[in-house]
């Protein structure tokens, strides 16, 4: 009897290793240092960065901590882009907010780039989460970032470049706007002049 309770706890702590040897080979896109979130936010929050990682085949990380330690953050985002979110196969990118500074920074690696640029995607990102981000809203806030990064993702899939907003820029449209308008001012200054 006592082999077998012996062989059972070893069994167990072996177990309890390995349990521990995966969740260090894939950490959590979630990591609240700095604890903002409650238990069913941090699911939530949890649950549409999953989604949008399986769809994808990224990685996106939300990262909080309490310090940086006196590292600038934005070589703070990199090096946890470098050393723990390196999984994903389509790209990773971690969004970094350091409590210490009320700083935030956007990391992302070179097949990211290539899906969100840091020249109009990061702004669009920015655009989404930085409100609700500066009213202390923070599951709205990592939520509406993974929001926006999935709409980014999804434009990239379909035309097969990143978002440019200048992209939806339509000559032909301008010219039906500027018909209408001067149509509309054609029609309407006999009314003013009566």
């Amino acid at each position: 009897m006592k082999g077998y309770v012996t062989k059972s706890l070893l069994f167990l702590a072996c177990l309890f290793f390995l349990a521990m040897n995966v969740l260090a080979a894939n950490p959590s896109s979630l990591a609240d240092g700095a604890q903002l979130l409650k238990g069913s936010e941090r699911i939530a929050v949890l649950n549409e960065l999953g989604n949008i990682e399986r769809k994808y085949g990224v990685r996106l990380a939300v990262v909080t901590v309490k310090t940086t330690n006196k590292v600038k953050i934005g070589d703070y985002a990199n090096q946890l882009l470098d050393s723990t979110y390196t999984d994903g196969k389509n790209g990773n990118m971690v969004l970094l907010l350091a409590m210490d500074r009320h700083d935030w920074y956007v990391a992302t690696d070179k097949a990211m780039k290539e899906r969100i640029s840091n020249k109009k995607g990061i702004p669009y990102l920015k655009d989404a989460f930085l409100p609700p981000l500066k009213d202390g809203h923070y599951a709205k806030a990592f939520a509406a970032y993974g929001q926006s990064s999935a709409k980014l993702l999804a434009y990239y899939q379909e035309k097969g470049k990143a978002y440019d907003p200048a992209d939806a820029f339509s000559p032909l449209a301008l010219v039906v706007a500027l018909v209408l308008a001067a149509g509309c001012g054609v029609a309407f200054r006999p009314y003013l002049i009566g």
